[in-house]
Order: C-alpha cells, then sequence, then structure tokens
C-alpha cells in the first residue's frame, strides 16, 4: 500500500487486521482509505480506480469475513484494535509507561 508517513501505525493496525480476517490486498486498501479518509463508496472508487459497484462488493466481502453487520460496525472493530496495539514508539518504553499497562499493586 502506498500511504502516507504519517499513517504508519494505522497501516500497520489495518495490515495486522487484514491479515487476520484473510483479507485481500485491494479489501485492506479499502478499510484502510475507509479508516483514514472515511470516504463514502463512490470517493473510494474513484481512489482507487474501480467501479462503486466493485467497492459494494468488496465491502460485502469485508462484511462477512470480519461479521459486521455494517460499515459502522466495521469502523469500530479497526478502531477497537487500533486503541488496543500499542505504537512502534510505546512498543520501545517498559511495560510500566505503556499506556495499556496495568497499575502495580502495592503491598500485595
Amino acid at each position: 500500500m502506498n500511504i502516507p508517513s504519517e499513517s504508519s501505525h494505522l497501516c500497520n493496525v489495518v495490515s495486522f487486521f487484514a491479515q487476520r480476517h484473510c483479507l485481500t490486498q485491494r479489501e485492506k486498501e479499502i478499510v484502510f482509505y475507509l479508516t483514514r479518509y472515511g470516504y463514502s463508496n463512490k470517493h473510494l472508487a474513484s481512489e482507487l480506480f474501480i467501479t462503486e459497484k466493485t467497492v459494494k462488493n468488496h465491502m460485502a466481502k469485508i462484511q462477512e469475513k470480519t461479521r459486521a453487520g455494517s460499515t459502522r460496525e466495521l469502523l469500530s472493530l479497526v478502531v477497537a484494535q487500533f486503541l488496543n496495539q500499542p505504537s512502534k514508539d510505546d512498543r520501545d518504553l517498559p511495560r510500566i509507561y505503556q499506556s495499556d499497562a496495568k497499575t502495580p499493586s502495592i503491598g500485595h
């Protein structure tokens, strides 16, 4: 995928999401652009040089593979993963400084 560098963490999240749900390269691109820019089917079709009907077919396959009932639910799944996956910079920090680290209990 040719993605702007400021989106590298999102690209990693979408790549993991795509791999986890066995999405094709084109489906992965659609999920990325949908997540990053919130494009409509018409805009996605224009951006990816395909027809709007093809986008709808890809979206149906993506929703089937991810068991998402709607585009909104699909976005929720990606966002939930985005929030749960530490960024590359966070992975280099000791666990206690990461945003998802549990507060250690004292004296128990």
